[in-house]
């Protein structure tokens, strides 16, 4: 894994910079109506999520890995995320080696698994669902696609953009979506939010256009569910037979390394 990614990987999607334009125009050049439009469907897409007290999808992800000798490598993982707000939050990773892993939080405990290591760990934790993911990126160093989603921080990151661009209308899976485009300092994003009552994210890129090789994270969002039952059972882990209990800083390590 590059510094690129590691740097990049508290806000994959980049949105708490200053935003300028997709496409080859400036910010200056691009009409103001045009910037308006593309930023309030990001924005209510953003605004639809923050704001909903229950979900889960399913995120299939993939990321370029830029190698010593300047090729690129591609990796990937598939992810189901389920969330009751303020504080339950679970996660299962499966990587495209086959390495399953995740992170579950039930309000009281952050609890950090690898079945084919056997391990886990646990740590006290108190808060909102904000309060505990910013934690677990930002002091427990693991990663986490896409996460403003989740704690509302994405609202905040459009709403700093300097431009943006509606580059159309496309259909994404069953889903028509708007194709929303924007150019930040460093970083080139693209949205896909679906049309109609639900402003669901569909799909996402980033371009890390300052790294070498340009690499990309992209992700599709599927399966979404907009009232899940989420009994507490969904947010309680029972440690496998034989499973060894670690510090937390070494599972968190292994639970960020390889993807983003």
């Amino acid at each position: 894994m590059t510094d690129t990614i590691t740097r990049t990987g508290r806000a994959l999607l980049a949105l708490t910079v200053a935003l300028g334009v997709a496409s080859g125009r400036t910010a200056d050049a691009e009409p103001a109506e045009e910037k308006a439009e593309a930023l309030a469907i990001a924005e209510r897409m953003a605004t639809f999520l923050a704001q909903a007290p229950r979900f889960s999808f399913v995120l299939e992800s993939s990321y370029d890995v830029v190698q010593a000798d300047g090729r690129e490598l591609e990796f990937g993982a598939t992810r189901r995320v389920a969330v009751r707000r303020p504080d339950r939050l679970r996660v299962d990773e499966v990587r495209r080696d086959g390495v399953q892993r995740g992170q579950v939080f039930d309000g009281r405990e952050i609890r950090a698994f690898d079945l084919d290591a056997n391990v886990y760990a646990v740590d006290p934790r108190q808060g909102t669902l904000k309060e505990v993911i910013d934690y677990m990126v930002d002091d427990l160093g693991m990663r986490f696609p896409l996460n403003e989603m989740i704690t509302g921080e994405l609202v905040e990151g459009l709403a700093s953009a300097r431009g943006a661009l509606l580059v159309g209308e496309e259909r994404i899976g069953d889903a028509t979506c708007d194709h929303v485009a924007a150019r930040g300092f460093g970083v080139d994003l693209q949205l896909w939010v679906q049309q109609g009552n639900e402003p669901l994210l569909r799909r996402a890129v980033v371009t890390y256009t300052e790294a070498a090789g340009r690499p990309q994270f992209r992700a599709d969002l599927s399966d979404w569910n907009l009232d899940p039952e989420l009994p507490e059972s969904v947010f309680a882990f029972a440690p496998p037979d034989g499973a060894e209990r670690i510090p937390f800083a070494a599972a968190a390590r292994a639970a960020g390394a390889g993807s983003p």
